[in-house]
């Protein structure tokens, strides 16, 4: 007659099989988390809050009524090498109205998309932003 293994050989073998999964030992590998990317240029040591105000400042003074600029979506972005202000302004038009939200990229020159040609500021904010 056949001896019977027992509960306690059962229950020996869950345990081990635990031990090795939580060892990280069964199964397969988990990956490796992804590393950060390392920025491509060198920080220049000039804070992003004034980037901004000088972006604010360079954008307002291209503006038909520069004390009516909304700002929003503003950020830095150093993505076409060299750090810029992205973001967008609201402002009057000559008629007295709000003339809607437009882009801008703002780093060593500073550009509204109503001044571009249709296309441009798509392609410069891909780009940049």
């Amino acid at each position: 007659m056949a001896k019977e293994k027992g509960h306690g050989t059962t229950v020996a073998i869950v345990a081990v099989l635990v031990l090795v999964i939580a060892a990280g030992l069964g199964g397969e590998k988990q990956p490796k988390p992804a590393e950060t990317p390392k920025p491509t240029t060198q920080p220049t040591g000039v804070p992003d809050w004034r980037r901004t105000a000088k972006a604010q400042s360079e954008v307002k003074s291209m503006l038909r009524d520069p004390a009516s600029a909304e700002f929003g979506d503003m950020r830095v972005s150093a993505a076409g090498g060299t750090p810029v202000v992205c973001g967008t302004v609201n402002s009057k038009n000559g008629f007295g109205g709000m003339g809607g939200s437009q882009r801008f990229i703002s780093g060593a020159v500073t550009a509204l998309e109503e001044q571009m040609a249709s296309g441009e500021m798509d392609a410069a904010w891909n780009k940049m932003c």
